[in-house]
């Protein structure tokens, strides 16, 4: 005769069984409660960014600046002619640059001499950069659209300026104002006195840093500001040595 194999639920004493019972319930009334609660706090959120994107139809999040100008609830149109006021000071002010009593205003008359070079030397994409101040909060992933509009209502969001430089011609009209102030370094050299072949040694010079003097006008630039920028000589070394011109004298 075949002896019946008994589940362990089934060998547990009827109250055993009520306990083991009752904790199945209690799980699964936790489960359905947070179930609901989570169901209920994504319907809110729905419906807070849907009237909080309604209620800013059109304007521009609360908290979001471009550069250092604050657009909160403004319109592209009315954040256009803000950056566009701004734009037109910085330019026609000028861009100063000094070392010491030295002073040169990279200004509108300066750029407006070549029409040419005007256009390319510094361009602010006003429109481009007012764009993307409206689309801040306003992409496809809800999550990130709530997380973006929380983060705008209790900090301030900056977006960068959009602008593009004509550096290599910033350099060239810095270098053309600033030259008479540098001492850029001396390789050594043979000259020949009568019969002779000597070597001038070299030397270390002082030339401006102009790399970072760019990096500081792009930061000016990409919040609309217009600190002056002051210029730093770095210390170059020359590429050939007295001891190098020293070995090539046997050979001549």
């Amino acid at each position: 005769m075949e002896e019946k194999i008994k589940s362990p639920l089934s060998r547990q004493n009827p109250k055993t069984k009520e306990k083991t019972k009752n904790i199945l319930v209690r799980i699964l009334q936790w489960f359905a409660v947070l179930a609901t609660i989570v169901f209920i706090l994504g319907v809110i959120a729905f419906i807070s960014v849907f009237f909080y994107e309604k209620f800013h139809e059109n304007k521009i999040f609360p908290g979001v600046a471009v550069g250092s100008i604050s657009l909160g609830n403004k319109t592209q149109q009315e954040a256009m002619i803000l950056l566009n006021l701004k734009k037109d000071k910085l330019i026609n002010d000028g861009i100063i640059f000094f070392y010491g009593d030295d002073t040169m205003v990279l200004s509108s008359e300066i750029l407006a001499s070549d029409p040419d070079l005007s256009k390319s030397i510094i361009t602010i994409d006003a429109e481009k950069s007012v764009e993307k101040a409206y689309a801040y909060g306003r992409g496809d992933n809800l999550i990130q659209d709530v997380i973006q509009q929380t983060y705008n209502a209790i900090y301030k969001k900056n977006i960068p300026v959009e602008f593009s430089l004509n550096e290599k011609e910033i350099t060239n009209i810095l270098k053309s104002e600033f030259a008479q102030l540098e001492n850029p370094s001396q390789n050594a050299h043979l000259i020949i006195n009568g019969d002779d072949l000597l070597v001038t040694p070299e030397k270390e010079g002082k030339i401006f840093d102009y790399e970072s003097a760019i990096i500081q006008l792009k930061n000016n630039v990409s919040r609309l500001e217009n600190d002056p920028i002051e210029l730093h000589l770095i210390t170059t070394r020359p590429k050939i040595f007295a001891k190098d011109a020293q070995d090539i004298i046997p050979l001549a």
